[in-house]
């Protein structure tokens, strides 16, 4: 899902509250997962954002692997832990890299969440409406479906076509598994992922991309800009951060030169409808998530 939690991790930011390279452990005492090396690592907000922490997700781990074997949970599956829970069993895995060394696409957001909620004082759902859903109106969005009668059914793909996902229901994903719980959302007691935890609709959710193309003005601008916010975290130093070139100088995948067109054609005034057009139905929700995640 977008996240929403990012947009409330930066309007702390914008308001002085937060420091992009405050350490982790500033907020998180307890967060110490040591590096692949067994020595201590510093953490910091800004590798959280970025996904240059050192972290995984469980699923992209082999079935046994050692998130697993720590039990901690991806967010998406009816684990009964809390927030903090889940986090201190996360901080016992050592990191698979130190911070800054490489780009892998984690639970970080959830321990940003964690964060967010020492900064904020409140619960993750509240202090994600305070900064993010609230400010722009964004009613139909947040971490519990009130009236199940509006949640869309989750199906999987399987032999003969599309098949209704049960109530526990694991998915394959390359060498891994995926445990997901479908009725997840409609669990009040379930702990706020800030990474795989929220829902909302459709109208919502191009709302806060046409607010973020506008510049995000009802949630940051005072210490943030459009600049900063559309910088390329990784930058020229790529391959250090996990995205590889060919030795015939060539990107491995076609959507690398397409997001970036569609990006800008955004600084540009087009408008999603027309970027949506460029990408094609499928690919607009590949260039959101790896444009916004």
């Amino acid at each position: 899902m977008f996240r929403y939690t990012s947009l409330a991790a930066l309007a702390l930011i914008d308001q002085g509250r937060l420091g992009l390279d405050d350490p982790v452990t500033k907020w998180l005492p307890y967060f110490t997962p040591p590096s692949p090396d067994g020595e201590s690592s510093v953490i910091t907000v800004r590798n959280l954002l970025n996904h240059t922490a050192g972290l995984a997700y469980g699923f992209s781990q082999p079935v046994d692997g050692p998130y697993r074997q720590a039990g901690a949970s991806d967010g998406i599956d009816s684990s009964g832990l809390t927030l903090e829970e889940n986090l201190r069993r996360l901080a016992t895995v050592p990191l698979l890299f130190r911070p800054d060394e490489q780009w892998r696409y984690s639970l970080a957001t959830d321990v940003l969440g964690a964060v967010i909620v020492v900064v904020h004082g409140k619960p993750l759902p509240a202090a994600v409406h305070d900064l993010v859903t609230g400010p722009l109106g964004l009613w139909d969005t947040g971490f519990v479906v009130v009236d199940a009668s509006r949640l869309s059914a989750a199906y999987r793909n399987g032999e003969g076509g599309a098949f209704r996902m049960a109530d526990e229901q694991y998915l394959s994903w390359g060498t891994g598994r995926v445990h997901f719980s479908p009725g997840r959302v409609l669990d009040p007691t379930a702990f706020p992922s800030g990474g795989a935890g929220m829902v909302g609709t459709t109208p919502d959710f191009l709302r806060a991309l046409e607010e973020l193309r506008r510049g995000g003005g009802v949630w940051f601008g005072r210490r943030l800009t459009l600049a900063q916010l559309n910088a390329d975290p990784v930058g020229v130093d790529a391959a250090r951060h996990g995205v590889k070139v060919r030795e015939d100088g060539k990107m491995p995948s076609p959507h690398t030169f397409r997001h970036s067109k569609a990006m800008q054609m955004l600084k540009s005034g087009a408008s999603m409808a027309e970027v949506q057009s460029f990408l094609g139905h499928a690919d607009i929700l590949l260039y959101i998530i790896n444009r916004f995640a």
